[in-house]
């Protein structure tokens, strides 16, 4: 498998041959169209990524580490509606809520589990759609990734904070 790495000083990120790694689980999906103009998802992931043996390049892993960033369980639930206003204008509707497991970086930060949600509502009037959304619903603070550098000995990157909006799309 290929992974990230460091090299010897820590400030240089690169991908390298590492070996062998066994990843073991299972994934699956549902949709149901639960009325006209109504339809549910959900989605759920479990995975055991684990590298085999130990690896030759430095700051890499060793046999029965977890593979970088890759959680144990990820899952996600959505509701999407579109039902008509009357015989010009459509009620647009998602509203979605995503959770992800802790998983470990390639520079052995923990990084802890979170849940996010987004929502977004508004109308479509033949070749237009106005929406206003909220992204981060909950303004959750999660980190996604850690990273190292002589610049910034440990950096960790998060996800957007909540935010709030109108968009406007026209199709021509």
């Amino acid at each position: 498998i290929q992974v990230p790495a460091l090299d010897d000083t820590g400030a240089f990120p690169f991908t390298t041959n590492a070996g062998k790694a066994r990843i073991e689980g299972f994934e699956g999906t549902i949709s149901a169209l639960v009325s006209e103009g109504v339809t549910f998802s959900a989605g759920a992931s479990y995975q055991n990524a684990r590298l085999t043996e130990d690896q030759l390049e430095p700051n890499t892993g060793l046999a029965g580490d977890r593979i970088a960033n890759v959680p144990k369980f990820m899952g996600n639930i959505n509701i999407d509606v579109m039902q008509p206003i009357n015989d010009k204008i459509d009620f647009i509707m998602n509203a979605n809520i995503s959770h992800r497991g802790s998983s470990q970086t390639d520079t052995a930060v923990t990084l802890d589990s979170y849940t996010s949600a987004n929502i977004r509502a508004g109308i479509e009037l033949e070749d237009w759609r106005v929406e206003v959304f909220v992204r981060n619903v909950f303004d959750t603070r999660a980190q996604i990734d850690a990273i190292s550098s002589s610049q910034d000995p440990l950096a960790r990157i998060t996800i957007r904070p909540r935010t709030i909006g109108v968009s406007a799309k026209r199709s021509f």
